[in-house]
């Protein structure tokens, strides 16, 4: 009886196999669906999506764990806006915010007005 043989997997310049990049833009599709749709009135139903969200980010930051060694020599800021274009392309609402560098934390969002509370179908 022969060997029987692992069919290997080629990893791209990106150091992810097809399968990998595949499984993180399916991730990547499910974040920008949840991430486009109006988020409810209740304050537990958006704790609900803040949590589905965060579920997802974790789960592609995981799956991309290494990777930010392979563009150390880029600037990230170079490319913000073609990430800003594409998001707005894909149907996600941008207004009042903005990608924000937190230096030890990274890059992440900050909103540019003030955000108003919503108690009891009011906001103050």
């Amino acid at each position: 009886m022969g060997r029987k043989s692992k069919k290997r997997q080629m990893k791209d310049a990106d150091g992810l196999t097809k399968s990998e990049r595949k499984e993180i833009q399916a991730l990547c599709s499910q974040l920008l669906d949840l991430c486009k749709t109006p988020t409810q009135v209740s304050t537990q139903k958006q704790w609900e999506e803040y949590k589905q969200i965060r579920g997802v980010v974790e789960m592609i930051r995981t799956k991309q764990q290494g990777l930010h060694k392979l563009f150390l020599d880029e600037n990230r800021d170079d490319n913000l806006e073609n990430l800003l274009t594409w998001v707005k392309d894909n149907g996600a609402m941008c207004n009042n915010i903005q990608i924000a560098n937190y230096d030890t934390e990274g890059y992440g969002i900050q909103a540019t007005t003030e955000i108003k509370v919503h108690i009891n179908n009011t906001y103050k």
